[in-house]
């Protein structure tokens, strides 16, 4: 999850992952099933649950999705009827049964504009996928594209490639952040961690000899 210089902020508040590994240091040997990895590139879909409506302790959200093409895209049909704490969302299109609903708070915010403060309802909401299960988010009530103190939360894949065998091509394949993979790709065990993935770079996750867990920042190829 990460803010991105071309979207227009968005509001949420984004649960912790797990706990930063030891970064592996240039003298320190890796994994050589790691050595000949190239990062490629980045493929990404970014997405905001807006506020939407509330009424009698239930909520009515919508969603915004920007793939890397920029194009929208979304839920036609929002849930219905209106969402009580503990029900499970969207009903329907892409982002499908992705988050539940735990209830509202009140947060107090900031208008950089105006420099005055003053307290809006935010709904709060758990993210259902598996790889990001529990990571919790909040939509808050007023809030629009571009508005303050906001970023974006998106669902990331590296494409990595691996050096051909004899007169090959590449082998090219993807991983979604935060998941396990194997190296190679059709290997039985999948001994690797993809933790995080940018534009730039990817961090991938492994135990060295002692058992010990490192992470090994990998710049995207040139």
């Amino acid at each position: 999850m990460k803010a991105t210089t071309w979207l227009p902020a968005f509001a949420l508040v984004a649960a912790s992952f797990p706990a930063m590994a030891q970064e592996a240091k240039p003298q320190e040997e890796v994994p050589a099933a790691l050595a000949g990895l190239r990062f490629v590139r980045e493929e990404a879909v970014y997405w905001y649950v807006y506020f939407g409506s509330e009424k009698e302790g239930k909520w009515m959200p919508f969603i915004q999705i920007i793939t890397a093409k920029k194009a929208l895209g979304g839920n036609k049909n929002n849930p219905k009827p209106w969402l009580a704490p503990g029900a499970v969302f969207f009903k329907d299109g892409p982002m499908a049964g992705r988050f539940k609903f735990i209830g509202f708070t009140q947060k107090e915010i900031k208008s950089a504009k105006t420099g005055t403060t003053h307290w809006v309802t935010a709904a709060e909401y758990e993210d259902q996928k598996p790889n990001k299960k529990g990571s919790k988010y909040q939509s808050i009530e007023g809030l629009h594209v571009g508005d303050d103190g906001a970023s974006p939360l998106s669902d990331s894949t590296a494409v990595f490639s691996l050096p051909p065998l004899g007169n090959g091509a590449p082998v090219e394949f993807k991983v979604e952040e935060l998941t396990n993979f194997a190296l190679p790709p059709d290997a039985k065990t999948k001994d690797f961690f993809l933790k995080e993935v940018t534009p730039a770079k990817v961090v991938v996750e492994y135990k060295d000899s002692s058992g010990g867990t490192r992470n090994l920042t990998i710049p995207k190829s040139k």
